[in-house]
């Protein structure tokens, strides 16, 4: 059933014309994430004192567990990926659209399209996995939402940058997961180490997440929107 649901998702993707980078980052994600649970699997087997820490779970609780993995290479593969072309989508932050598979610039040569794609790939998967009642409502509706907003952009050619932005600010989901291990080992939230991390992951959420964010809602109402109003319509605009 799963397998089905994630053909039938690409199956719509191709039909709206998407782009085929996007839909490698997409695969490339999907593949990613289920070697990364395997991985996780084989370490658990193999550490003899883990595996009875696991064992005792319950199944909520499990499966966050064997998510760390997957979503730990994710932020890594984002922050990575995207740092090296921000500063050249942000010259033109909402019509700067590049569809290939390969360009002259970044890190890594993969562009924009190929990490929006692998974003969405990750988010499908991991709702899959998880499912609804594991996932909770409010973190199905933010991957609902993510999911229907970049496929959104992906289709009208727009928004690259805050897309890719937003992707890189996956760098503070890294200790977010760091701190996660560490409380599923049995450390308490008051021991140095979970305290150490815990004060990295507030600093770097801090940085990446809400300190740019006047500036891009100031761009979004001074500029983004009457740009993004008049190429694809106040509905869509409305969406973003």
């Amino acid at each position: 059933r799963k397998t089905k649901l994630i053909f039938q998702t690409f199956v719509l993707m191709s039909l709206n014309g998407i782009s085929y980078s996007f839909l490698a980052g997409a695969v490339t994600s999907m593949i990613g994430f289920v070697l990364s649970l395997k991985l996780t699997d084989l370490a658990t087997r193999h550490f003899t004192k883990l595996k009875e820490i696991v064992d005792e779970l319950d199944e909520k609780s499990k499966k966050y567990f064997y998510c760390i993995v997957p979503s730990t290479v994710h932020s890594f593969v984002q922050v990575y990926g995207t740092v090296g072309f921000l500063r050249r989508l942000y010259e033109n932050s909402v019509t700067t659209f590049d569809d290939r598979l390969i360009v002259d610039y970044g890190l890594t040569k993969f562009g924009p399209c190929f990490y929006n794609g692998i974003f969405v790939g990750y988010l499908l998967v991991d709702a899959v996995f998880l499912g609804f009642k594991n996932l909770g409502p409010m973190y199905t509706v933010h991957h609902f939402m993510a999911i229907v907003t970049w496929m959104t952009a992906e289709h009208t050619k727009c928004m690259q940058f805050l897309r890719s932005f937003l992707q890189f600010n996956e760098f503070s989901t890294i200790f977010l997961n760091l701190r996660q291990f560490y409380l599923t080992l049995g450390y308490s939230s008051s021991d140095k180490e979970v305290t150490r991390v815990s004060y990295i992951f507030f600093l770097s959420f801090f940085l990446v997440r809400i300190l740019p964010l006047p500036i891009i809602i100031f761009d979004w109402f001074a500029k983004d929107f009457h740009i993004i109003r008049n190429d694809v319509g106040v509905g869509v605009a409305g969406l973003y």
